[in-house]
């Protein structure tokens, strides 16, 4: 059997690391802060809102205006490209007249 000094120091001792370990945290301040917010953060975090909701918009026109321009660059680089293959093809008509021993299909007679 323990004697009286152990079964008096072990509940003591349990005692007094529960106490050092709990009451600190019990009497510790929130970090979070409350767990809702106030009225002032509520406003904040509408004008927030409604700050990237305009930033948004903003955004989106612009998107829809490069599209605009990058549709039209996309047509003027088309007619560039068929104009260029066009040339090319003149061009090798013109070096090799109008027939020619590399010629795949009939070609109409200058005149």
């Amino acid at each position: 059997m323990p004697g009286p000094f152990i079964r008096a120091a072990v509940p003591a001792g349990l005692a007094a690391v529960l106490v050092f370990t709990i009451t600190p945290a019990a009497l510790a301040d929130d970090p979070a802060g409350s767990a809702y917010p106030g009225a002032d953060q509520v406003r904040q975090a509408r004008d927030a809102v409604t700050g990237k909701v305009d930033d948004i918009g903003r955004i989106e026109a612009e998107l829809d205006r490069e599209t605009t321009d990058l549709g039209r660059l996309d047509v003027r680089a088309e007619a560039a490209v068929e104009a260029y293959d066009g040339a090319v093809v003149l061009r090798g008509q013109a070096r090799e007249g109008p027939w020619s021993p590399t010629d795949t299909c009939v070609r109409r007679t200058p005149g």
